[in-house]
């Protein structure tokens, strides 16, 4: 068992670099350029953080002029992630070592001088170092399952606090019946350099204001320590993918040493188990999701912001409640997202198709470390559903019990626990272990795969698919529909709680030389590598993800939702729809619909092999029938006629419109943008300007913006004669696509954003230049 100086001296970094919440220490970023030594010379420089390619031993060195150091300050050299096996020092002082993919920090006080300092990390990826420091941490980290990266992976700064301060806080509570009540236990984790006396205070707001509050004077002991507080919260705002609801939690210390604060959010959620089902705040919850590696193209583990940002929203935005951080702890970021957008996640420690039986002890105490650093990490935060203890391995009883031991006395909110698929004697094995629930992958090509899985685990825990896919290496399938109805069988029926598609974006893997992988990456995801989405997988998903099955197109049904190329507002943009049902229910708007179907008649009418298919389609343009549809978590409304779907119409003959709008602005988002019965690139030269808008505010000021073949602007018909195509606008990409007709008609919806001036906007003014009729659905407005 861990002494209880041990349990106290972790902490949560939490409050790193890219923390949305505000800073209350010094901290000086050592980003940059860093010199890099092997064999005792300089061999290059390299970027910190990046993530390089393996190189065995070697040492990064940079020098750094700190603030001086004022009286009762104390300094630490903070690292998010080093990988593999590294040991820090400061001015020629060794500081500690590290494990991979998990914070690190260390004091420097007694070693920190005015003026110049050196920093220096010895990294072990390959080799052991001259002493044979790292082999466990090698051997637990690069693995032959995904392709490894060393370095300074995650930021590196120097943080300056007082004497006495707050290292972390661990937020446990109990919720009341009907979640009436939340009775709170807040337990702090203090370091102070001396003996000490002082008062602490916890405070818990929800939009500023303060919603719990607790305080107590104590007494502490140089080094760690720990004090609890309780308070109630009532009528506390539950989170969930629907509703991320998050609070603010912050504790401040103050001491004669000074004062300290420490800040993160969190939420409140009840999670349960009954039989076959998990349970989220009282209802059924089914994890549909996809699994997430931390790495993008040429970048490694070492993404942006943005990028993050990017990816976690592209992954809410397809219709996932759930993603799989596969197969190591993720950036502390990618959590943050979760909890913002409302995406439950499991987390794991790196265990990839080993044996334990075979396994040092050694590395065992590895990967429990990556663990329990993780957990200490991020246990405040709503978003994680569940710990993993490894993935597709052949495990013992001892280290499932082990972990599962670990996870429970850590967890402030006891989160199930579980091993994502166990190679021997599977169901036994997760309940001599004592696991929460079952999990199995599915690749085998067998229509019945989906119903044998519940037979072989029965009715007692949940099983959840934590992976299953579209390949089959030994058959060299592909599969999509079959597949994707039937996983929906099991969930509808109860017997299946939660699947992960493998996988959200491809893998570099260059063990595998097979059907599913090219040039040594895995060609399994959802996206490519640089998030390029794959259309087709991408709206199955979407589908599946719904719950909606796959059935031939029938009138009115309504568009498939397809990936956007790039967000098109924050996760915390207001947006309201434009109300557009008036203007369809104008004469006006009649008269160009009227012109509008008599285009397509004559269209084709004289269309190559498809003469009949006006009439053959019923000799009219009907849209379908839901008069709303959210994308990316923004509500579209749309104009109705006779119970179908209709959008405004611009014609040669009816060339303009008028759009009331009376709302403070930053944006208005469009759905449309495309023309019918032909257009670019067939009809009109790409950058040629086909339309324009001309924003009127209420100031009397006017905005001007060109809508251009090919970048704002594109044929609608993705069908051409006998071959399907991608007419692409490249400032508005598509959003959905309608199925009027499975052979000849697949239309297309774009959706641009107007970036405009600033003000309340009086008016959307659309004017028409070119020959073929222009479609809009849509507005939704953005507001400032």
């Amino acid at each position: 068992m861990p002494t209880l100086a041990h349990e106290l001296a972790l902490a949560n970094f939490l409050s790193g670099p890219h923390s949305t919440l505000p800073k209350t220490r010094l901290q000086v970023n050592l980003g940059g350029t860093w010199e890099c030594h092997i064999n005792g010379g300089l061999h290059d420089m390299v970027s910190v953080p990046s993530s390089l390619r393996p190189r065995g031993y070697y040492e990064l060195k940079r020098s750094v002029v700190l603030p001086r150091l004022l009286s009762g300050q104390r300094v630490f050299l903070h690292f998010d992630a080093v990988n593999y096996y590294s040991q820090a020092s400061a001015n020629e002082t060794q500081l500690g070592a590290m494990g991979p993919y998990v914070p690190y920090e260390f004091e420097m006080t007694r070693v920190i001088r005015e003026g110049n300092n050196d920093v220096a990390v010895a990294i072990a990826d390959l080799q052991a170092s001259a002493v044979g420091k790292g082999k466990d941490e090698i051997e637990f980290g690069v693995s032959s399952g995904w392709e490894a990266y060393s370095g300074i992976v995650r930021d590196v700064y120097v943080e300056y606090r007082p004497a006495a301060f707050i290292d972390n806080i661990r937020l446990g509570y109990t919720l009341g019946t009907n979640y009436s009540k939340a009775s709170c236990r807040c337990e702090l984790f203090l370091n102070s350099a001396a003996e000490s006396t002082g008062r602490v205070e916890i405070t818990l707001h929800r939009d500023n204001a303060v919603v719990g509050r607790a305080g107590m004077n104590l007494s502490f002991a140089s080094g760690a320590s720990q004090a609890e507080l309780t308070f109630d919260v009532d009528d506390p705002l539950l989170w969930s993918p629907e509703t991320p609801n998050l609070y603010v939690l912050s504790a401040r210390l103050q001491t004669s040493a000074g004062e300290d604060t420490y800040t993160c959010r969190t939420g409140f959620r009840d999670v349960r188990i009954h039989g076959r089902d998990f349970e989220l705040n009282g209802k059924r919850v089914v994890l549909h999701g996809v699994c997430r590696h931390d790495m993008w193209k040429d970048q490694g583990f070492t993404l942006t912001p943005s990028q993050m940002q990017r990816d976690m929203q592209m992954i809410k935005m397809m219709g996932a409640n759930f993603a799989r951080l596969v197969h190591y702890p993720h950036h502390r970021r990618i959590v943050e997202l979760a909890d913002e957008l409302g995406l439950l996640v499991t987390e794991e420690p790196g265990h990839w198709n080993v044996d334990f039986h075979k396994m040092s002890r050694g590395r065992i105490d590895v990967s429990l470390q990556v663990l329990e650093r993780a957990i200490r990490r991020d246990w405040n935060s709503p978003s994680v559903f569940a710990w993993l203890a490894g993935n597709e391995c052949t495990v013992t009883v001892d280290y499932l019990r082990e972990t599962k031991a670990l996870c429970n006395r850590l967890d402030p909110i006891a989160r199930p626990v579980s091993f994502a698929h166990i190679y021997n004697d599977s169901k036994n094995t997760f309940d001599a272990g004592g696991l929460d629930f079952y999990t199995r992958h599915m690749y085998n090509f067998d229509d019945k795969k989906f119903d044998k899985a519940p037979e072989d685990f029965g009715p007692s825990k949940p099983l959840v698919h934590t992976e299953w896919g579209w390949e089959d290496p030994s058959a060299g399938q592909t599969v999509y529909e079959r597949s994707f109805d039937r996983l929906m069988d099991v969930v509808e029926s109860g017997r299946v709680a939660g699947y992960s598609f493998w996988s959200w974006q491809d893998v570099r893997q260059y063990t595998r030389v097979d059907w599913p992988t090219h040039n040594g990456i895995l060609l399994s995801g959802v996206v490519e590598e640089s998030r390029e989405p794959r259309e087709r997988l991408y709206m199955e998903l979407n589908r599946l993800f719904q719950m909606r099955r796959h059935e031939a197109t029938v009138t009115g049904a309504p568009p498939e939702q397809v990936p956007l190329r790039f967000p098109p507002w924050t996760p915390k943009a207001r947006l309201q729809p434009v109300e557009l049902q008036m203007l369809i229910e104008a004469e006006s708007a009649k008269k160009a619909w009227t012109e509008l179907e008599n285009r397509m008649a004559t269209y084709w009418a004289t269309a190559a092999m498809a003469e009949n298919q006006w009439k053959r389609t019923g000799s009219r343009l009907q849209f379908w029938q839901p008069p709303e549809m959210e994308i990316a978590g923004a509500t579209f409304r749309f104009p109705v006629t006779g119970g179908a779907v209709r959008p405004l119409v611009l014609t040669p003959e009816s060339p303009e419109i008028d759009i009331p709008i009376g709302l403070k602005c930053a944006r208005l988002h469009v759905l449309g943008h495309v023309t019918m019965p032909t257009g670019f690139p067939f009809s009109g030269k790409a950058g040629d300007t086909a339309a324009t808008y001309t924003v009127q505010y209420a100031s009397g000021a006017r905005q001007q913006i060109p809508l251009r073949h090919g970048i704002e602007i594109a044929r609608a018909n993705m069908i051409h004669e006998a071959t399907r195509i991608e007419p692409f606008a490249t400032a508005a990409p598509r959003a959905l696509v309608f199925m009027k007709d499975i052979v000849r008609e697949r239309y297309q919806i774009l959706l641009f954003s107007l970036l405009l001036a600033g003000g309340t906007v009086g008016s959307l003014r659309i004017k028409l230049n070119s020959d073929q009729p222009l479609l809009l659905f849509a507005v939704n407005a953005e507001l400032a």
